[in-house]
């Protein structure tokens, strides 16, 4: 069967009930976002002439409005993408048209949006390493126009593949000097549509195409493609959703210049609006996509009166003007504006180069052309050779395997922009993922992204908020939504809305802001750093999808239940029944995904998302090192480890500078107390109720019978006191002295949120002093922030011989922990760097995270901000549970980020967690303290969060009361 053949066949039986819901959302929000692209087309003066010569968006006759709707959607490159093509401007604006034209409602509409964009994509896919990308492969309107209207149409396979054949019969090749410099450019996706609406009626007068035009050896691949790939065709037809790998496009502009423009927004949120003057220079690093695109579109910007279609694609007045403003809007791309002489001035100081980091990125993500890398193998290195020479294909290196799907979607294309002042001040921002482009952050929060956009460009606002209808719209509703989004004379934008509040809807990017104090209604930056960054950074993503999929290879929730008891544990399995038998599958910032898609503030976590999920910070330092070695051989030194040392080091109580890493919190209390033996103390005092690990040594000093019981006989030597009772600890070193180790925790997290009477750390660490004691500090889950300061020992003012750090360490990316001491109690181990060791101890990917993890602390100021949200949350938390459970609670504690609300029995602890789960929200039991409920929310919270996690834990404790725990249910 022939290409066309096949992928018609499967397009013209596609139901709206064949389509996962998920998808089904992403094609409503560009849907929307394509509206908004067609009103600032139509608002433009080439939008008015094209209207002129065509007639209105929506007219009588649907193929006219079908061409001029895709023609005032794309020039202003305000039109969406996917892997592979720029696809809205026929795959949204073709279905639009007929259903409007035939009284269809909201699932046959995004149905018809879905089938368009599977067929277009493909068919470009096929083609993506050619010579023809971006906009000028308008060979993908075709594909698009034809599928878009034969699926409203509900005509047979049959007519499809005959249209698809006439249609590709005469595919187009645009010529560049039109493309960039000439009013041609607003013809750019109104041509391919009207030759796909006359392929379709001439169709179903009974013409016919070639079925094979595809791959025959005289069809479009062999002329369109350097590299064919008709495999691409129908490659996983109804599991790899191309649906899934949109970018929604937030500014005007080539989406090459993307993510440099919402660094230039950072810096000028930074730097407030800096006098032209006073700009040295500016430096964007790029990928090489980005590099070649913009000296393409240099040469026709000499001079007054520059084209459009230059303009748009290249990086130095977007990124001027976005530097200098605060925004980047249509009105910055036509006279006065573009003609400016301050912006221009600064523009040419605009440098553009080439990183070659951000291009290993960019080609190992999917869109724009890595998947098709992927599936050519070897033989992608001809079109590698073609596009960028032999270095490309260097930096390529191996393909890897093709996607199983794309439910992981990204687009890689990254800048990073440096601002050099006449003053001597430097300010940089680097972004690998822009805002809106497929990634994490964008599958979060597509539908924020768009109705943003949607409002900034000047659409009423009962559209926009009507969006999350758009998949149960009747035929009527549809119709009057689809007039209302296109109606002349724009309701305008809401007060203070530009297109810098496209980039932050409600405070989406708050949780990876330097700051995330500031208010979110503005472009705010994901990282306050003045000095020079080195290496690519991540995509920006915190909140989880509203719908996401499940991973590749994952399988369903049933069979991973299956496989624990199988394989892992059958009580696990149980547990997470209890739980609805949810899988979580996605984390970013402060929440987390299931495979159901729903959502969940995590608030649980055993303390380690004290900076949330996939830190940008420390994304970007993993990677980078990912990149380049991962893991060390153990006989050379390594770098890595070494800057990882000195930057815990720098942050540890002064006299705290020797540092031993491992992998968990378990493993460093073993590092510690080994420390201990080798400086000659044989016994150790812990405390009941403290938690330091489940190893044997660990285990021994943890103070729970429960879990050591089966393991028994322990380490000799180890016997418990109260927590906070200094006087019977003293008695226990007055009895050895210069025997014991001590260790305690700043506060018992796992024993239930118990927090020490004032002064009891200091005390102990002078007990130690006056009896020679060796005094281990336990803070891998209270460090770096967790309690409002950076640690548990600053609080008390103390220097223990082993401060114990791990959880955040790892910045919530990787497993790491470290046991930091003193010089002299660091001595055996200086002796014999034999002595303790492990194959993965300071392995260079997770020194990696360690210093990103630093970095975020500090530059997002992080150990405040935990200070400042434990304040504001312990007393509402303390009052809620008052008012609804007085007699079920005993006392809500905390300190910092770390609160614990302790139950009159430990079964009304659990029913409270699945409440809380009921609520969306995910929090953790004490391990020793099983009655007690813990929160350990990330400091990385928003406004929005915190609103959200008290009105959880207020509808929980009111359900609480009301009927007993109910297991969760799909919502």
């Amino acid at each position: 069967m022939a290409l066309f053949e096949d992928l018609a066949g499967w397009a013209a039986r596609l139901t709206p009930d064949a389509v996962p819901a998920r998808v089904l959302r992403r094609a409503a929000s560009q849907v929307l976002s394509q509206l908004g692209a067609v009103r600032a087309g139509a608002e433009h003066p080439l939008g008015r002439r094209l209207a002129a010569a065509f007639g209105p968006p929506l007219q009588s006759d649907p193929r006219q409005a079908a061409a001029v709707l895709a023609g005032l959607g794309s020039f202003l490159n305000l039109d969406d993408t996917a892997y592979a093509g720029h696809l809205s401007n026929s795959t949204v604006a073709v279905p639009l048209a007929y259903a409007h034209a035939r009284r269809l409602d909201g699932p046959a509409l995004l149905t018809a949006v879905v089938a368009a964009n599977e067929c277009a994509a493909r068919i470009t896919a096929a083609a993506t390493l050619g010579p023809l990308r971006g906009q000028t492969a308008l060979h993908a309107h075709l594909a698009g126009a034809v599928a878009g209207r034969l699926h409203c149409e509900r005509a047979p396979a049959a007519r499809w593949t005959a249209a698809l054949g006439l249609a590709y019969a005469q595919p187009p090749w645009p010529l560049m000097r039109a493309f960039l410099a000439s009013d041609a450019r607003v013809l750019n996706a109104f041509g391919p549509v009207r030759t796909a609406m006359d392929a379709c009626d001439a169709a179903a007068a009974g013409l016919t195409g070639a079925p094979d035009l595809l791959e025959h050896p005289d069809g479009f691949l062999r002329r369109f493609a350097t590299v064919p790939l008709p495999e691409a065709v129908t490659a996983g037809l109804g599991t790899r959703w191309h649906t899934e790998t949109f970018s929604y496009k937030l500014h005007p502009g080539g989406p090459g210049i993307d993510a440099a423009v919402d660094c230039a927004l950072d810096l000028h949120h930074d730097l407030g609006a800096p006098d032209a003057a006073a700009v040295e220079d500016v430096l964007v690093e790029a990928s090489l996509y980005t590099v070649l695109a913009g000296q393409r579109a240099r040469r026709y910007l000499d001079g007054p009166g520059r084209p459009l279609g230059a303009l748009v694609l290249d990086i130095g007045h977007p990124v001027a003007t976005a530097l200098l403003t605060g925004r980047l809007t249509v009105a910055d791309l036509v006279p006065p504006a573009a003609d400016d002489p301050v912006r221009r001035a600064v523009a040419g100081k605009v440098r553009l180069r080439h990183d070659p980091g951000l291009t290993r990125e960019l080609l190992a993500s999917e869109a724009p052309f890595g998947e098709a890398l992927r599936q050519a193998g070897p033989a992608a290195a001809a079109w590698l050779r073609e596009f960028g020479g032999d270095d490309l294909v260097r930096l390529a290196g191996e393909p890897a395997p093709p996607a199983a799907d794309f439910a992981g979607s990204a687009k890689a294309t990254g800048a990073r922009v440096t601002v050099r002042l006449t003053d001597g001040r430097t300010a940089e921002r680097e972004l690998l993922i822009p805002y809106g482009a497929a990634g994490p952050h964008t599958r979060a929060h597509h539908a924020d992204l768009v109705r943003a956009k949607f409002r900034a460009l000047g659409g009423p606002a009962g559209v926009a908020d009507a969006l999350p209808r758009l998949p149960e719209m009747t035929a009527a509703e549809l119709r009057a939504w689809t007039e209302e989004a296109l109606a002349s004379g724009p309701e305008g934008p809401s007060p203070g809305a530009d297109q810098a509040a496209v980039s932050d809807p409600s405070g989406a990017r708050a949780t990876v802001t330097a700051h995330p104090h500031r208010p979110p209604h503005g472009h705010v930056p994901w990282t306050a750093r003045p000095d020079r960054r080195t290496g690519p950074a991540d995509d920006i993503e915190e909140q989880p999808p509203v719908s996401a999929p499940a991973l590749p290879g994952t399988g369903t929730d049933a069979e991973i239940l299956r496989l624990y008891r199988a394989h892992l544990s059958k009580g696990r399995a149980t547990l997470a029944e209890l739980f609805g038998g949810r899988m979580e599958v996605a984390s970013s910032g402060a929440w987390l995904t299931t495979s159901d898609g729903e959502r969940y503030l995590n608030c649980g976590g055993y303390g380690v998302f004290l900076m949330g999920a996939r830190h940008p910070a420390v994304m970007a330092e993993v990677r980078r090192q990912l990149s380049v070695h991962p893991v060390g051989t153990r006989i050379l030194l390594e770098p890595a480890v070494a800057r990882a040392a000195e930057a815990l080091a720098a942050v540890t109580p002064a006299g705290l500078d020797r540092v031993h890493f491992s992998l968990s919190g378990t493993e460093a209390v073993e590092t510690a107390l080994k420390l201990a033996r080798a400086n000659g103390r044989r016994k150790v005092v812990a405390t009941h109720l403290g938690y330091h690990g489940k190893t044997l040594g660990a285990l021994s000093v943890s103070g729970k019978d429960l879990y050591q019981r089966p393991f028994r006989p322990l380490l000799d030597g180890v016997s418990h006191v109260p927590y906070g009772d200094a006087d019977l600890l003293e008695k226990e070193l007055a009895e050895s002295p210069g025997e014991v180790c001590v260790i305690v925790e700043p506060v018992q997290g796992e024993g239930g949120v118990i927090i020490p009477p004032d002064g009891y750390l200091r005390r102990v660490g002078e007990l130690c002093r006056e009896y020679g004691g060796f005094f281990v500090l336990d803070e891998v889950q209270t460090g770096l922030g967790r309690l409002g300061t950076w640690w548990g020992a600053d609080a008390a003012e103390v220097v223990p011989d082993v401060l114990v750090a791990g959880k955040a360490l790892g910045g919530g990316v990787v497993p790491v922990s470290a046991a930091i001491a003193t010089r002299e109690a660091f001595r055996p181990f200086d002796k014999d760097p034999y002595l303790h060791t492990g194959t993965f101890s300071g392995a260079p990917l997770l020194m990696a995270a360690v210093q990103g993890a630093i970095r975020a602390v500090q530059e997002d100021d992080l150990v405040p901000r935990a200070a400042a949200l434990g304040a504001r949350l312990l007393p509402r938390i303390t009052e809620i549970a008052a008012r609804n459970i007085p007699d079920l609670v005993t006392e809500v504690r905390g300190r910092g980020l770390l609160i614990g609300v302790e139950l009159v029995e430990a079964g009304l602890a659990g029913e409270l967690l699945i409440e809380l789960f009921n609520h969306g929200v995910v929090a953790n039991h004490s391990m020793n303290g099983s009655n007690v409920v813990r929160f350990t929310p990330p400091a990385v919270l928003t406004d929005a969060d915190v609103e959200h996690l008290l009105a959880a834990f207020d509808g929980a404790t009111r359900d609480l009361v009301e009927h007993a725990a109910r297991m969760p249910e799909r919502r």
